[in-house]
């Protein structure tokens, strides 16, 4: 805390106003180039500009950091980035704003960009929200890009959106963005296993699909690129009306496993049929408006998923059931 007093003299009236101010201490980032390195969590990290991760360096998030992003702010990443947050100690990305009223405000700051000499990245139980991009992937032929265990919110763009990379999404969450909630576009690799992709009382107006992966990427000349999507044990589900088809596959062979997932389509209904889908049931979350994606009681996602036995906990650590989990990024726990 920070205080002090102007004293005012009017018409030979005195007055001494009160000021306060509240701060913390952090490590401030300005705009330039870092080599290996490991941010900590003994104090937030700000971002005021662009920070480039260099080709060939490191960046290691411990878990429990805090990184806020000042307005336009981006962590440029051309070498690999390693955020190695846990069920117990989330890394939390956000804009730098703390009033209640920015909580959930997208745009603040423009998020991650994962660059084309990039690869092997790994970002696990990580909130990353208020971003323009929340994850914006751009590294064709590189190692993939691993998502786990980890939340993007109130994107005003994309939540994660790749272009003819590799990523793997596991027990994630993305919810309430402007556009895709995930994107693979221009080809690819794709698999989304047990993760949840929401839009319920979204106030970004939306014209896109919460999930596309297609051959090509709009309004370039690039088409015709080999695409693959493996989807498993996901829901991708919205809560309006205008919006009936939130899956987006071309061509459709380009589906190489689309199983036991709970799918808003109308486009795709007779090619997803079986398999262990559910097609246009409303997946019953706990209070999607609180933002709340765990399962209600009457879920009917509830114990229809596939066991993956390499997948034994939920995005909280829940453990999984090992004959009968359940779809989406949590396993529903007994209130």
């Amino acid at each position: 805390m920070v205080a002090d007093s102007i004293l005012f003299t009017t018409n030979g009236q005195q007055q001494n106003v009160k000021l306060v101010a509240y701060g913390q201490n952090a490590y401030f980032h300005r705009k330039g180039r870092i080599g290996t390195t490991t941010w900590a969590s003994d104090k937030p990290h700000v971002l005021l500009d662009s920070v480039l991760v260099e080709e060939g360096a490191v960046l290691t998030i411990d878990p429990g950091a805090r990184i806020y992003g000042a307005n336009k702010s981006v962590l440029l990443v051309a070498g690999q980035l390693q955020v190695q947050g846990t069920p117990q100690e989330r890394v939390y990305f956000s804009g730098y704003r703390r009033e209640e009223g920015y909580r959930t405000l997208p745009g603040q700051w423009e998020g991650i960009r994962i660059l084309a000499t990039s690869a092997g990245n790994q970002i696990k139980y990580a909130d990353i929200k208020n971003t323009v991009y929340g994850l914006r992937i751009g590294n064709p032929g590189k190692t993939g890009t691993l998502i786990e265990g980890s939340i993007v919110a109130h994107a005003l763009l994309g939540g994660v959106v790749a272009f003819t990379s590799e990523v793997q999404l596991v027990n994630t969450l993305i919810y309430n963005c402007g556009q895709y909630g995930f994107g693979g576009l221009g080809g690819g690799k794709y698999e989304l296993l047990y993760t949840t992709i929401a839009s319920y009382q979204n106030p970004l107006q939306r014209e896109t699909p919460l999930l596309a992966v297609t051959d090509f990427i709009p309004e370039t000349d690039i088409k015709d690129q080999p695409a693959s999507l493996r989807l498993v044990n996901s829901i991708v589900y919205s809560d309006g009306y205008s919006t009936v088809n939130e899956v987006l596959v071309e061509p459709a062979t380009a589906a190489t496993e689309v199983s036991h997932s709970l799918l808003r389509t109308q486009m795709y209904r007779e090619l997803l049929e079986g398999k262990g889908n559910l097609l246009n049931t409303e997946p019953k979350f706990k209070a999607p408006t609180k933002y709340d994606f765990s399962l209600d009681t009457l879920s009917p996602a509830s114990g229809a998923a596939k066991v993956l036995s390499t997948i034994r906990h939920d995005i909280k650590g829940t453990p999984r059931s090992t004959t009968r989990p359940d779809i989406g990024a949590y396993e529903r726990t007994v209130d």
